[in-house]
């Protein structure tokens, strides 16, 4: 990241929201960029851009530091897109299909951060729940609270997460590495 990315960026975003930089002097516009130099210096120039005009497509005022840095984190990790119910229902129809005692078979057609949570929760809970609708509200709230604790990770600067921090970072990274090759044996394939 250099200091001309971020004056674009700055640039368009006060082109866009005219009315939140109407107070700015050029002093503010530079100490502005000065700051977002030192909040994104370890994020992927090309990202940055993508999560700027994400934003400035869908959002009505304009972004703060903490909203650019969670589409960022969007960008990078796709599993933090994903929609707990839906894969709460991708877990019963592996069930239904594999059933209980294919677990390697039912826990491979899932998604990786999927199968973490599935893990968690336990397979034979799922399969075994009489009533169906504790143990789904169950997996939603873990795998909402999981997504969230993983996007405010994903969201700090490396210089400010702990060594625990750091290593799940590198974990939900590697995820994504996982999803991405999946993705792309499954496109070479067709």
């Amino acid at each position: 990241m250099n200091e001309k990315i971020i004056k674009q960026e700055l640039a368009k975003l006060k082109y866009t929201y005219p009315s939140a930089f109407k107070d700015f002097t050029l002093q503010d516009v530079q100490a502005m960029s000065v700051l977002w130099l030192n909040d994104f210096k370890n994020d992927d120039p090309e990202i940055f851009k993508q999560a700027i005009d994400r934003l400035r497509a869908k959002s009505k005022y304009c972004p703060s530091v903490a909203e650019i840095k969670s589409e960022i984190a969007k960008i990078e990790v796709p599993t933090l897109q994903l929609n707990a119910e839906e894969e709460f229902e991708k877990v019963r129809n592996a069930i239904r299909k594999f059933g209980s005692y294919r677990t390697t078979e039912l826990m491979n057609s899932l998604e990786p951060y999927t199968i973490e949570i599935t893990r968690r929760i336990g397979i034979s809970r799922i399969c075994m729940a009489e009533d169906i609708t504790w143990i789904k509200k169950e997996f939603i709230e873990e795998f909402n609270n999981s997504l969230l604790r993983s996007k405010e990770i994903l969201q700090q600067n490396e210089s400010a997460l702990t060594d625990c921090e750091k290593k799940e970072k590198e974990k939900l990274l590697a995820t994504t590495e996982k999803i991405f090759k999946r993705i792309g044996s499954g496109l070479n394939e067709s």
